[in-house]
């Protein structure tokens, strides 16, 4: 059967055209329909959907924008390496009936979140718990009657420019302790003192006031954008944080592949990766959350441990954005900051808080999910795939990428207060450079058996080496190479630990 995809050389350049004008600014859309740590491929897999359903380039652009022009009547998608489901939900829009496989217990649950969204959800009852965890902590979460948003602690020194207000930048004295705002950029003399300071991002001066707080100097807080010292109502505020919370979870932080930064910077707990305000109001809204539904608790585990990607002490405060930079936000590793931002998870204005989290996933709701979604715990080596139509493989990044395991491991780390889940499993079996390309040929036999006489296997793979081994592997696994194109991935970012965005994208078929 005839397929658009089989040949898109002429495409390509619109498509990464497309691919180039939606991600500016990161201000699309769709971008907010995803939940996985990047926003992976979005227009890439829509590409790959319109494609496989059309014979020709008559509506493909057209189906790329709005996926309800186009109706796969129920075909099957399969993706066996689903990670978080980009793919899984980008296929439900097609109205395919989508299969997840991933060996991540949370990613799993993550894909089960979409497909709880495509029913009733009681999002009232959600934000009641929230709302009554947040009067329980009001005495460490608020100041005065307002939210904290963001507190500010270090282990020995602090920038000069902790935050923007506006267009201005807001300046802490290390003389005086007094803040200013400044437009300038490089020097400044104090208003208060006279003293001159040099405006930097990074920790070089040490702060005139602080709070001792289990071994941190707290330094200021921000309510309604503007920063705070006040004393007396840190010193308060520790008294009520002063408890003693264990989390049990079945693998070490020294079994992380990207956990060595962390023992470096005293890390050797899960819980000491999170303050003791966060944990206690975690724990609290996991207690709370077994009054709910089965459905409504999974969105809510799923807003709490999302959370996690500010409301953790690996989270980076940038001054010049006024927020904190996700711990796997570009860097894709776990990079202890010199000095830390407490987000509160609570919070109306603070970025990737639960509320906010609950708010996006209503969002998301928003969306014609026409297509089942289903989502299965398993090793893609060894569980059995259902008869497809489309399957894509998008393996880990040979010799480049992270494991996704250890990055999901605070998540999990809160996800445990809720129900229990195994990493072990699937940081044991997660593919790594080891055994890379036997595995990835196992994985490529067993789609071709799964795969219907008229279907496609999409190879989704981001490799500048070793391109003859993988040709070697798929000339093994007997598939008919179709065409093979290069094309743009997803942006790494300035923080990014590779530069190289080019998908090999290789169409196969029986």
């Amino acid at each position: 059967m005839e397929r658009l995809l089989d040949n898109l050389e002429h495409y390509i350049p619109k498509i990464e055209k497309l691919i180039l004008e939606k991600e500016k600014n990161w201000k699309k859309n769709e971008v907010n329909l995803h939940r996985w740590w990047s926003k992976r491929f979005i227009y890439l897999y829509r590409s790959i959907f319109s494609s496989f359903l059309l014979k020709t380039n008559d509506g493909f652009f057209e189906s790329i924008e709005n996926p309800e022009l186009l109706d796969a009547n129920g075909q099957v998608y399969l993706e066996p390496m689903a990670g978080g489901g980009t793919g899984i939900v980008e296929a439900s829009l097609y109205n395919f009936i989508a299969y997840g496989i991933d060996i991540n217990p949370l990613a799993v649950k993550i894909i089960k979140g979409y497909s709880v969204l495509r029913n009733d959800v009681n999002f009232d009852k959600i934000i009641s718990i929230i709302e009554e965890v947040k009067n329980e902590l009001s005495m460490i979460w608020t100041y005065k009657g307002q939210d904290v948003s963001y507190i500010f602690f270090t282990k020995e020194k602090v920038p000069s420019w902790i935050m923007t207000y506006g267009k201005r930048r807001v300046i802490l004295c290390p003389n005086c302790g007094r803040t200013f705002e400044t437009e300038n950029s490089d020097k400044v003399k104090c208003p208060y003192c006279n003293y001159e300071i040099k405006i930097t991002i990074r920790p070089i001066y040490k702060p005139k006031n602080f709070v001792i707080d289990s071994n941190w100097k707290i330094f200021g807080f921000i309510v309604n954008k503007k920063f705070i010292f006040d004393k007396d109502w840190l010193i308060e505020r520790s008294k009520l944080t002063n408890v003693n919370l264990h989390i049990d979870i079945d693998v070490n932080i020294g079994q992380l592949k990207e956990g060595k930064r962390l023992l470096q910077a005293g890390i050797f707990r899960p819980e000491q990766l999170f303050t003791k305000a966060q944990l206690l109001t975690f724990q609290k809204i996991a207690e709370k959350s077994k009054n709910l539904g089965e459905n409504e608790r999974l969105l809510l585990m799923l807003a709490v441990s999302n959370s996690v990607k500010t409301c953790s002490i690996i989270s980076r405060w940038y001054p010049p954005l006024n927020e904190p930079i996700p711990f796997a936000g570009g860097l894709k590793a776990y990079w202890v900051p010199k000095y830390h931002v407490e987000v509160n998870p609570l919070a109306l204005n603070a970025r990737s808080t639960i509320f906010s989290n609950i708010e996006r996933q209503k969002f998301i709701k928003k969306f014609n999910f026409r297509g089942e979604i289903n989502a299965i715990q398993g090793d893609a080596l060894i569980i059995n795939y259902p008869k497809s139509d489309l399957i894509i493989l998008d393996p880990p990044y040979y010799g480049l990428a992270p494991s996704y395991t250890s990055l999901s491991f605070p998540h999990v780390v809160i996800a445990n207060l809720f129900e229990k889940m195994t990493l072990r499993d699937a940081l044991n079996k997660e593919i790594r450079n080891i055994g890379y390309f036997e595995k990835l040929l196992k994985i490529l036999v067993k789609s071709k058996e799964a795969l219907k006489d008229n279907g496609r296997i999409v190879l989704m793979i981001n490799m500048k080496s070793k391109i003859n081994m993988l040709d070697q592997i798929i000339e093994r696994s007997k598939l008919n190479v179709i065409n093979r194109y290069k094309i743009l991935g997803e942006y790494p970012g300035k923080f990014g630990r590779s530069q190289n965005r080019i998908i090999n994208l290789i169409i196969l078929g029986k």
